[in-house]
């Protein structure tokens, strides 16, 4: 059975997540300005929508795998549309802080969620279809600042363009409530929790670490590029043209990554073999020509990481892939508090350079356990 409409609508939805995390970091000053809020305030705020984004998916990964996606996706919907709603009627930090944590909540297990729902209906395509939907998340990231701009030439009432969301969010959280798909549930009776019996498993507790390592780096990089570039030159426009080709070559990186199937343990290992090339490239010369170069090899290198984790943790998990996505995700929130703060504070200390160098080191991580995955037959759980 084909469900070629709800990959397409999938899709779409994915690309929505993009333009929204990146129209939410675009538009922070814009809230934090209106509500007359400082900087540790402002700062409050990014950490509610990663804390809600860590802890929703642990809890709704199990309880997608045990009650079923739909309810599971449509409530994250719900969750998402609730947080929206605080956040358009906050008269004060309190109530906006609340919204985006909700909002953080929802996103966090929506993305699970839906990468979850593409690996059930496309068992033979994994790869192509995780890729893809990757591949529209970066589009949407790539376009969520310029949507800003524009709409506040039109309208300097940032509420306004909440209110616009709501739409195609209440269009995705019927879709999913409503359309025609297959609601995995889990019907054998496991004592205790999925999740326990997961982190039991030595090859599973690597995937997770590399998560962690490659969502670190790959929004340490993006995080700390225009920071990096404005050390070696004094120029507004270099800096955004390397973060621009940062993201999109790694959205051209990741329509390559979706023409495999198979031995992606090895894809993984040669990309990471690729990135962290570009990045002694990028180190190695005091030229922001190279700088430029490098951070576009580095996008295409990372390209396809996450998507291919994903696809291996869904492969050797399949009766479990609600949890173990879920555990992924709530990596991927770890991977970009953690990674981001330390290559900040190796910056004050030294410089961007050695920021930037210190990325090699969970790029060797990666490399070394995917070398002992590739070995190893994992054990049942």
């Amino acid at each position: 059975m084909h469900f070629k409409k709800v990959n397409s609508v999938t899709y779409f939805a994915m690309a929505f997540l993009g333009i929204y995390i990146t129209l939410y970091q675009r538009i922070l000053d814009v809230i934090g300005n209106d509500m007359m809020l400082n900087k540790t305030s402002m700062a409050l705020l990014v950490t509610m929508h990663f804390m809600g984004f860590l802890i929703s998916p642990l809890i709704a990964g199990e309880m997608s795998d045990k009650r079923g996606r739909r309810k599971i996706i449509s409530g994250a919907y719900a969750v998402f549309l609730a947080g929206i709603i605080f956040i358009l009627f906050s008269s004060n930090i309190y109530i906006l802080s609340i919204g985006i944590f909700l909002v953080g909540a929802g996103f966090g297990v929506i993305e699970g969620g839906l990468t979850t729902l593409l690996s059930d209906l496309n068992v033979e395509d994994e790869n192509k279809v995780i890729n893809i939907s990757q591949l529209f998340f970066t589009l949407g990231a790539v376009i969520g600042p310029f949507i800003v701009i524009g709409f506040l030439r039109f309208s300097n009432n940032w509420r306004l363009l909440y209110i616009v969301f709501l739409i195609p969010l209440a269009y995705f959280f019927l879709f999913y409530k409503k359309s025609e798909y297959p609601d995995k549930k889990l019907q054998e009776k496991i004592e205790g929790t999925i999740a326990a019996k997961l982190i039991k498993n030595k090859t599973f507790l690597l995937l997770c670490i590399s998560m962690i390592m490659y969502v670190g780096i790959e929004e340490g990089i993006a995080f700390w590029i225009t920071s990096y570039m404005k050390e070696m030159i004094s120029d507004e426009l270099l800096p955004t043209l390397a973060l621009s080709l940062y993201w999109a070559s790694m959205a051209i990186g990741r329509y390559f990554m979706s023409k495999y199937e198979s031995k992606l343990n090895e894809l993984i290992i040669m990309s990471s073999v690729f990135s962290a090339f570009f990045i002694l490239l990028g180190v190695g010369f005091d030229n922001y020509i190279f700088s430029l170069i490098s951070f576009a090899g580095i996008g295409f290198g990372f390209s396809g990481i996450w998507p291919m984790i994903m696809v291996i943790t869904g492969r050797r998990y399949s009766q479990y892939t609600g949890t173990a996505f879920g555990i992924m995700m709530t990596c991927c929130a770890l991977g970009g508090i953690i990674v981001p703060y330390i290559m900040g504070f190796i910056a004050e200390i030294y410089n961007m350079k050695a920021a930037l160098s210190f990325t090699l080191l969970p790029i060797l991580v990666i490399i070394s356990n995917f070398l002992v995955i590739k070995k190893e037959k994992s054990k049942p759980v």
